[in-house]
């Protein structure tokens, strides 16, 4: 392991219960698209968002690496606060799986939790050890915040369209 450090198993649970969070926003969104495959441009949109959160499940597993190859030194985020997160986003999950939302309440739903999640991404990882990866992965966290712009134009529309 790199430079003989002991890893902290703690630090890597936390990484594993992020990558879940980012797992189970991408099985809301795969739903969304499927549920709302007769608009072509919405389930685009879901599809995308779900691509997206896959991708970023893949930034915690490369996180996870880092840290047992002691690359990555710690993490801001304790472990209740991730662990809360995966709960809030496995109730989503199951709430929207027994009561189908309306695309305006499917739209209002993700909005809000891309806001969480960018709040999670931003303090989950602190310190590198490498400032390179360090800027890497605040660039592809900077995303959230283009992904919920996105997200809030597709409801601006339909809201309009509604009016």
């Amino acid at each position: 392991m790199g430079k003989g450090k002991e890893v902290d198993f703690n630090t890597v649970r936390i990484l594993e219960l992020c990558r879940d969070v980012e797992l189970h926003g991408a099985e809301i969104y795969r739903y969304f698209s499927e549920i709302f495959a007769d608009d072509p441009v919405i389930s685009n949109l879901w599809f995308k968002t779900c691509q997206e959160e896959l991708n970023h499940a893949q930034q915690f597993v490369m996180a996870i690496n880092m840290r047992k190859e002691n690359i990555v030194q710690s993490v801001k985020i304790d472990f209740y606060s991730a662990q809360n997160m995966l709960k809030v986003i496995q109730s989503i999950y199951d709430s929207v799986r027994k009561n189908r939302p309306t695309i305006l309440d499917a739209l209002r739903s993700a909005i809000k939790l891309e806001e969480k999640l960018a709040n999670m991404h931003m303090h989950a990882i602190s310190e590198f050890t490498d400032q390179g990866l360090k800027a890497m992965f605040k660039a592809l966290m900077n995303a959230d915040k283009e992904h919920v712009e996105t997200l809030r134009d597709a409801y601006t529309r339909l809201l309009k369209a509604k009016v």
